[in-house]
């Protein structure tokens, strides 16, 4: 892909004056020039939600929507999104730069947990989906599409919401960043929630061809009878 030099990072919960200080010299390391983006502590907003979203994912989902805003107010054709928990891998920009961007698509997650893999498209890059918004390459269409949302139609958290949606998704083979591995503010991380299992379940079946469901429980039944 085109070096990529500009970076949007938005902190969630976090001054934003603290963030810069504790990951400036992060992403420099990197020869990275990045943007900081004050995040929404979503406990400040104090927000009246009807769905099943946690007030962490909804500060996590207005962060991001603002981000999404400037990047149609500005034009910017695509955008590499950082959470404040995200954490490069080794020569993490060489290998950013070696990925070739698909022809059309709306998100590529660099890093991610629960991939549903679809169809090979490059040696670098799988189209499917995953979960996790610590790190994402979004374009400017993918923008569009989910400013158009209300916010408040969010029923559950933004990787979720988006898995779902009729989107052009990718992921790459390596994963190029990871996380830390503790609470945001506002709210807890999705993966040391119980809900992540029946989600989990309903993730894969969302995306599996229906044929190949039931070719599995035909197996699982045939299986069965041979045990009786």
């Amino acid at each position: 892909m085109t070096a990529l030099k500009h970076l949007t990072v938005a902190p969630k919960g976090m001054g934003l004056n603290d963030f810069v200080a504790m990951k400036e010299g992060f992403f420099a390391a990197e020869g990275l020039d990045v943007e900081f983006i004050e995040g929404v502590d979503a406990r400040k907003d104090n927000p009246v939600l009807t769905t099943d979203i946690y007030i962490g994912d909804w500060g996590n989902l207005m962060s991001h929507r603002r981000v999404w805003e400037d990047m149609v107010k500005n034009g910017h054709q695509m955008a590499l999104v950082f959470e404040d928990q995200a954490k490069l891998c080794e020569n993490f920009k060489t290998k950013l730069d070696e990925i070739q961007l698909p022809e059309k698509w709306d998100v590529i997650y660099l890093g991610y947990m629960t991939p549903i893999p679809g169809k090979r498209e490059s040696s670098h890059l799988i189209e499917g989906r995953a979960w996790g918004t610590w790190s994402v390459l979004v374009s400017l269409d993918f923008a569009r599409k989910l400013l158009m949302f209300d916010p408040y139609d969010f029923y559950i958290s933004p990787d979720v919401t988006i898995a779902v949606l009729p989107l052009k998704t990718f992921y790459t083979k390596e994963k190029l960043t990871d996380r830390d591995s503790v609470p945001t503010i506002g709210g807890v991380n999705f993966i040391t929630r119980g809900s992540i299992k029946p989600l989990f379940l309903y993730h894969v079946i969302q995306w599996l061809p229906l044929l190949e469901i039931v070719f599995i429980l035909l197996v699982a039944l045939v299986a069965y009878r041979l045990t009786i």
